[in-house]
């Protein structure tokens, strides 16, 4: 519990942290809550930590208040015209005197009327420190001019409450050095103000070259102090004899004030402060040091070190030889035999080696197993220990394969389709010629299936030809047919009528289309020869001033885009989608066409592919004299249908494509 703090002047008793007294606004100390020193009156600020008083502001107001009340009512208190002599006198509130003039302070305390507070009051003179302790050297007597006094008694005389310094910040008058300023809160601290002067008052002992000088009291004395230090006085006492006396009775004035209440917490010094944490990240710079040496001793105690040996006085290093592992392959069943790759007895660390497993006649490989999985024939083992490998062949069917249904499917003057069926999945391959011989072969489709279909292409037409199908299953039985015969139709001829072959045409340019990354258009060449066997083809021709033309290219677009029909003209799809412009050499026209359309509020992008018809060599053979004009193409390049117009819906092209062979 915090004791209370009396006032100087009125004597009140003041809960402890009031800034000023209640009954006459008189400034008065508190404790810094943060380290605990002394913050002088009329200061917002601690002199040691610069802790801010949050209370400071507001009790300043309250005093200022009563100030202003307290001089109110001493004005009202006694009138001029009620004294008996007729002179205006006035009664100060602090101390009862009468003051003649209210702009003057009061003679008697110094009180100012008005805002202003009054003044700190001066210490009360204290009596001289008895000589205990290092004071009894200076019981003795000292001779002087007036005669002989004791040191401690000229300790006094120096250090008399009387005296009066000037401080160079707001010009009042200091009492003691050690203490702050009381109106300006100045600290003298180590090095005193150049401009700093002594005022002595009349009735001071010590005058001239015996008073005290602000050099002397700092704490880094001038070379003129050290020679004085040195140099004896008349009355006998060095100058740091007086500094140690003056900071003696400094201790005994604070000893008289009121106790303060001891702070409920403890503090740590500065220095205190300041050696704590340089011990805390000593400690953490040893912890990391330590941490680091034991990564690099765990990490590289694993690494072997060549070791080294001496030979009078060369030193040869020997090198340590690297790990090494066994590779063991087993064959429990049989079957067939494993290969490495390289083979060596045993292998470095980390090596790689390749193993095949190959079947022999009647077997199958089936699977790995032990230190290696999978049913691939090839694999890749990475020696990092030894290891034992074992493959599983497994034996072949012997059931035979049976072939049927062998016929021909379709087939034109140019070409034929042959197909056939097999009793387990298995390969297909075609022979055929002019003679039994045969004579050519259409590569083996290794995708292992039952239903089989083959095309034989560029055939001559009213021809016969021999032919067999072979077939060889998983186990590889193979299985073949007996020899069959078909006979090619006379020569289609090359037209633009339904039934004709499809005029070739061909290379041409693809517009174009800069700027566009979803186009298909980049200016290179395409022919009609590259789709006309292997796909069946919508080919679309028209110009950029045909808006029934352009009211169909939605259409077109999706079946260009759409998976399931031309899949962007993809090598796995059966559709084939193709547009030709026979605008000639009008180029420009279609990127017109392209920024004014393309919007998908109109008729979206031109995302299908647009071919140049520079050269009129495609509008003739196909007689293009009405547009748009959309021929159908099917796989052996055979005209099945024609469209003249526009198509409305999608499904009308569908149904159309559908029925292409």
């Amino acid at each position: 519990m915090q004791q209370e703090i009396t006032c100087p002047e009125c004597g009140l008793q003041n809960p402890a942290g009031q800034r000023f007294c209640r009954n006459c606004a008189t400034g008065l100390p508190t404790r810094c809550a943060k380290c605990f020193a002394d913050v002088p009156p009329y200061s917002q600020f601690c002199p040691s930590c610069e802790w801010k008083d949050p209370n400071y502001a507001g009790h300043k107001e309250k005093a200022r208040s009563l100030r202003k009340q307290m001089a109110q009512q001493s004005s009202a208190a006694v009138k001029p015209e009620q004294l008996p002599h007729g002179k205006p006198q006035y009664t100060c509130p602090q101390c009862g005197s009468e003051v003649a003039i209210l702009s003057e302070p009061c003679p008697n305390c110094n009180y100012l009327f008005g805002n202003i507070p009054p003044p700190k009051t001066r210490q009360p003179e204290m009596p001289a420190p008895q000589p205990t302790g290092m004071l009894k050297r200076w019981t003795r007597e000292f001779p002087t001019q007036n005669g002989s006094v004791s040191g401690a008694e000229k300790a006094g005389q120096l250090l008399d409450p009387k005296l009066q310094y000037t401080c160079p910040q707001c010009g009042s008058e200091v009492a003691i050095l050690s203490e702050p300023c009381p109106n300006c809160n100045y600290l003298f601290g180590n090095v005193a103000p150049a401009e700093m002067q002594q005022q002595a008052a009349p009735a001071a002992p010590v005058r001239g070259k015996d008073a005290p000088t602000l050099a002397s009291l700092g704490s880094v004395p001038s070379e003129t102090d050290q020679a004085i230090r040195r140099a004896p006085r008349e009355w006998g006492i060095p100058q740091w004899a007086r500094q140690t006396l003056a900071k003696l009775v400094n201790v005994a004035r604070k000893a008289a004030r009121p106790s303060r209440p001891a702070p409920t917490g403890w503090s740590i010094q500065p220095s205190t402060r300041r050696l704590l944490l340089r011990g805390f990240w000593a400690a953490v710079l040893l912890a990391i040091a330590g941490l680091g040496s034991y990564y690099a001793v765990t990490r590289i105690g694993d690494i072997s070190l060549p070791s080294t040996s001496t030979s009078g006085s060369n030193i040869i290093p020997t090198p340590t030889p690297a790990q090494t592992y066994t590779l063991s392959t087993n064959l429990p069943q049989g079957g067939g035999e494993i290969s490495k790759s390289p083979e060596n007895e045993t292998y470095t660390s980390g090596s790689e080696v390749t193993l095949t497993a190959t079947a022999a006649g009647g077997y199958t490989f089936d699977h790995w197993g032990g230190d290696a999985s999978g049913s691939l024939a090839t694999i890749n083992i990475t020696m990092d220990s030894d290891k034992s490998i074992t493959a599983y062949f497994k034996p072949l069917d012997a059931t035979p394969l049976l072939i049927s249904q062998v016929n021909v499917a379709k087939k034109t003057d140019l070409a034929a389709t042959i197909r056939w069926t097999t009793d387990d999945p298995a390969t297909s391959q075609v022979e055929y010629g002019t003679t039994r011989d045969y004579g050519h072969t259409i590569p083996s489709d290794e995708e292992l299936k039952q239903k089989h279909e083959v095309r034989i292409p560029g055939l001559e037409a009213n021809t016969k030809y021999y032919f067999r199908v072979k077939s060889i299953n998983e186990s590889g039985i193979e299985a073949e047919s007996h020899t069959n015969t078909f006979t090619t139709l006379y020569a289609i001829p090359v037209g633009h009528e339904v039934g004709n072959r499809a005029p070739l045409f061909g290379p041409l340019r693809e517009y174009t289309d800069v700027g566009n990354t979803q186009s298909p258009n980049n200016g290179e060449m395409v022919d009609l020869k590259s789709f006309l066997g292997k796909k069946k083809v919508l080919l679309d021709f028209w110009r950029t001033s045909c808006s029934a033309c352009i009211a169909q290219f939605p259409l077109i677009r999706e079946l260009y885009l759409d998976e399931n029909w031309a899949d962007s003209n993809s090598e796995y799809s059966d559709f084939a989608v193709i547009t030709v412009c026979i605008d000639g050499h009008r180029t420009d026209r279609i990127g017109s066409l392209i920024e004014k359309y393309s919007n998908p509020e109109k008729f979206g992008p031109f995302t299908f592919p647009i071919l140049l018809d520079e050269e009129s060599t495609v509008k003739d053979p196909y007689h293009i004299w009405k547009i748009p004009y959309t021929v159908f193409i099917d796989s052996e390049g055979i005209i099945r249908e024609t469209q003249i117009g526009r198509f409305h819906e999608r499904e009308e092209i569908e149904s159309i494509l559908s029925r292409l062979e």
